[in-house]
């Protein structure tokens, strides 16, 4: 996924809300088939669309205008990973329930044979591309999740400095803290130097 380098202003005030994302990655997933959505050793495909969307919503509500411009057109061809990957795990069900009749009749013909093993072939090749999409897609919300904390802590960093700002005594830590200290060390010495 493209990285996102745009400061997120969680807490403040927008001027103008983001818009919302129109289609989530749950959403993509559900419309590829009946296939995906009841073969439970597909699930993690569910799992990383939930974890995509959440980042997402949270991404989408602090982005300004200009951020979540450039993070719909990196949302859409994250969908469009999630699209291909279901697709093919329609296929390698399918193909699965295919390569499972073949085996459970009592003999097969050489040409029968060749073609369960080519079958199988197949299917060995997709499962390892559908592995490395979700890997990417895994990668994409890394991506997202480390841009929340970077920005969420910016910004607690950032109001912790105006809260030293705005306290009566200058607190420790803080510029003023420091600037205080050394105005205090520079007083003993100019008295001790008299």
């Amino acid at each position: 996924m493209t990285s996102f380098r745009t400061r997120l202003t969680f807490g403040s005030p927008k001027s103008t809300p983001a818009p919302a994302i129109r289609r989530t990655a749950v959403q993509t997933v559900m419309g590829s088939g009946i296939a995906t959505r009841t073969h439970v050793q597909f699930a993690a495909i569910f799992v990383l669309a939930q974890d995509y969307d959440d980042a997402m919503r949270t991404l989408a509500a602090d982005l300004d205008r200009s951020g979540y411009e450039r993070l719909a057109f990196t949302d859409q061809q994250s969908l469009a990973l999630f699209s291909r990957v279901t697709a093919v795990i329609t296929d390698m069900v399918h193909r699965g329930e295919r390569i499972a009749a073949m085996s459970m009749a009592p003999e097969h013909a050489a040409t029968e044979l060749a073609g369960l093993a080519a079958l199988e072939a197949r299917q060995a090749t997709e499962h390892a591309l559908v592995e490395e999409g979700q890997a990417a897609i895994g990668s994409d919300i890394a991506a997202m999740r480390a841009m929340i904390a970077e920005a969420r802590a910016e910004y607690r960093a950032e109001t912790a400095r105006q809260l030293q700002d705005v306290t009566p005594y200058p607190q420790a830590g803080s510029a003023a803290a420091e600037l205080s200290i050394l105005l205090s060390s520079q007083r003993i010495r100019h008295q001790h130097s008299q």
